[in-house]
């Protein structure tokens, strides 16, 4: 992903994920909120209640997330703290 992108955005981003916010901390004019959390070091982000108690204190316009999954077994890859993370609702 290029940086450049973000440039001229002002944006507030609220993340888990660790290289997004390694990423997006070079553009001046976002705004991050980290969740913070219990580290995965294999999923490079923050999960657990803390997490989901500092998300649940921000309204968004717009949310973009990701699940991995795998199916030919069906089952996740996804650490089950990720799952809680990922249906938390204010």
């Amino acid at each position: 992903m290029h940086l450049n992108v973000f440039t001229n955005m002002h944006l507030t981003v609220l993340t888990n994920n660790v290289p997004m916010i390694n990423l997006l901390s070079a553009a001046p004019h976002i705004k991050l909120v980290s969740a913070g959390g219990i580290y995965s070091a294999s999923e490079k982000a923050f999960y657990g209640n803390i997490a989901i108690q500092t998300l649940e204190n921000y309204f968004v316009d717009k949310v973009f997330f990701s699940a991995a999954l795998f199916l030919s077994r069906m089952a996740s890859r996804t650490p089950p703290s990720s799952g809680h993370l990922s249906v938390a609702r204010p």
